[in-house]
């Protein structure tokens, strides 16, 4: 039997589609045995997901069987490595009616792999379809990622409900219950007792009442070296936002410090068992922080609704993949003795936290060791932690996954080429831990520790624009500049960092990077749908503008995370500058930096302090 499922090769039609069609499996099989005899792959990828653009005015449809078998065919002409501007999709044409596409990815689900890794993407045959626009800055690049030999538990595209049908109920609570650990039966809070657990359906109520309960526990007892805290209106992981979590007493509230994670969930399916999305929910947590402490092996996470409690077990599978187990649900509320719920989770709660699958968190290159302080910040490609390395403090950037490697590659070659300035305005490149075999974390370490400053100096200035001189003179652009990219040392100086998005001058490219500080005719460019050649004045201007926004601190929308519409949000930001920076100096400021005069920008600035 085939271990294949049948695939959505998913379009999106410009007019209305009246229906949808599902690909079968075994074409598609045809399809990627044709690409793998072809392309010399030892694998056979199990699905292809094509992500489109969303429009409230078009409705979804998919390639029917015939048209599949057509593709079949061009995909054999499979060829060259080419880029796609997420937010100007391919423009192709099937018979009367236009469509919109995006090629992304082509993943493996429960095969055993060979290591390869192979990039492939496609030019479409003129007789099927007709791409309208230049394909070279259209085509997303398409990873074939079979780097890991084993068996792969889920996806990165699974939803919460497909990750929760993955959790088995086979796993025996690991631990042997403290039947020393008991609270009277008349004590009114700390035994979930049934007739004080809210009836309300409603979360908040049940996790306010969650949370008091767990007080009592956590202070009643001198073998309960915890806290559980409720952090549901706080980002602690990354953006992700767990209902409590378990940390030491002693340990302040950090990323890198949690021992676990919980999930409140109201049991509202008639068959009284919590939903594959509820326990999607609370792997999710799980994994997350198996992304922020790098070390750690496992972890668990608790859902319960106050009448009920399973654990779930996250644990490393290697290559960004996880295994996961849960217990059988136990009655965590009582009537006149304490149930095995109770027992169980008072029982977690006094196991030491190495048992629990914490460890301090180091990271390693070769006979190095740097020491992870805490988390002080989160990017799209990397988490940030503050390190201790050969007794300095440090910035540790750590890659969030597989797909920004080559970002973090391009951003070591940068550092490396810009060591030769020397310069006290940027970090130096101290370990880089990328090029490896093993599945460990991917890192970079950074010096001096730096952090984020609200005023700027006369004295900021002159070395500010002439590291950017010097820079240029090397031949790069910086292209990001935003205040969370200046940074300043224990010293006074001011870093330039995060040099990922970086590109070669008058190298045309689509656009990446900050959006609210470019020049009105960049803004526009990328309204148009244009690439944009990156120039020195046109960096001159965008760290204008960013000394603007620090200086002046004007209110102005930042573009929320995950959006798309990057058009819309240009046209907000050139919409913006149409009413700001337009005093006579600040006008003579934007002449001189497109003049690209750095010694008059640099004078003209210095007059604003």
């Amino acid at each position: 039997m085939s271990l294949f499922k049948p695939i959505w090769f998913q379009i999106e039609s410009h007019y209305h589609a009246n229906k949808i069609t599902e690909l079968s499996g075994n074409d598609f099989i045809d399809l990627i045995e044709a690409i793998s005899k072809k392309e010399k792959l030892t694998c056979s990828p199990s699905r292809l997901t094509l992500y489109t653009k969303k429009k409230a005015d078009s409705q979804f449809i998919t390639l029917n069987n015939e048209i599949f078998k057509d593709c079949q065919k061009n995909f054999n002409n499979l060829t060259g490595i080419y880029e796609i501007d997420e937010d100007n999709p391919i423009r192709v044409k099937l018979p009367e009616k236009t469509y919109t596409f995006i090629p992304i990815l082509i993943e493996s689900v429960k095969r055993t792999f060979s290591d390869i890794t192979k990039e492939i993407t496609g030019i479409i045959d003129d007789r099927f379809m007709t791409i309208s626009t230049d394909i070279e800055s259209r085509l997303k690049k398409i990873k074939l990622d079979a780097s890991y030999p084993g068996w792969y538990s889920c996806p990165a595209t699974c939803t919460e409900t497909e990750n929760g049908k993955m959790v088995k109920e086979d796993l025996t609570f690991p631990f042997t219950l403290n039947e020393s650990i008991t609270l009277r039966k008349n004590s009114r809070v700390g035994l979930f007792k049934k007739k004080t657990i809210p009836k309300s359906k409603k979360e908040k109520d049940i996790q306010e009442y969650f949370i008091k309960e767990c007080e009592v526990i956590t202070r009643t007892f001198e073998i309960i070296h915890y806290n559980v805290l409720d952090v549901h209106n706080f980002p602690l992981l990354d953006t992700r936002k767990p209902d409590f979590v378990i940390l030491s007493k002693q340990d302040p509230l950090d990323p890198l410090n949690v021992v676990a994670v919980g999930e409140i969930r109201v049991i509202k399916a008639q068959h009284g068992i919590f939903s594959n999305a509820d326990i999607g929910h609370a792997v999710s947590f799980g994994e997350k922080l198996l992304q922020l402490q790098p070390r750690r092996a496992f972890v668990y996470a608790i859902i319960t609704d106050c009448h009920v409690l399973s654990l779930i077990l996250i644990t490393r599978s290697g290559n960004n993949n996880h295994n996961y187990k849960r217990t059988p649900l136990a009655k965590l509320e009582s009537d006149d003795a304490t149930a095995p719920g109770w027992k169980q989770f008072v029982t977690l709660l006094s196991q030491n936290p190495e048992t629990l699958g914490w460890v301090p968190s180091t990271v390693r290159h070769e006979d190095k060791e740097v020491k992870l302080v805490r988390s002080i910040g989160t990017g799209r490609t990397s988490v940030v932690y503050e390190g201790a390395y050969d007794n300095n403090k440090v910035a540790v950037k750590m890659l969030k996954d597989a797909q920004f490697i080559d970002q973090f590659r391009w951003e070591v070659f940068v550092m490396k080429k810009l060591a030769i300035l020397n310069s006290q305005n940027l970090l130096s490149l101290e370990i880089s831990h990328l090029d490896t075999d093993d599945y460990g974390p991917k890192f970079i370490v950074l010096s001096p520790l730096c952090e984020r400053f609200k005023t700027w100096r006369k004295e900021d200035v002159s070395p500010i624009i002439n590291t950017l001189k010097k820079v240029h003179e090397l031949g790069f652009i910086h292209r990001d500049f935003r205040k969370w990219n200046l940074l300043r040392d224990q010293d006074g100086n001011i870093r330039i960092v995060d040099w990922g998005f970086a590109v070669e001058i008058n190298q045309p490219v689509s656009f990446a990077g900050s959006l609210e500080t470019l020049p009105d005719e960049v803004l526009q460019d990328i309204i148009d749908g244009k690439k944009i050649k990156y120039t020195k004045d046109i960096e001159l201007i965008s760290i204008v503008r960013a000394i603007y926004l620090m200086v002046f601190r004007p209110f102005l929308e930042h573009i929320p995370f995950g959006e798309e519409d990057i058009k819309k949000w240009a046209g907000i930001y050139k919409e913006f500058w149409r009413g700001h920076a337009h005093s006579s100096l600040w006008s003579k400021i934007f002449e001189t930096a497109k003049l690209t005069d750095y010694d008059g920008l640099n004078t003209l600035l210095e007059e604003l302090f």
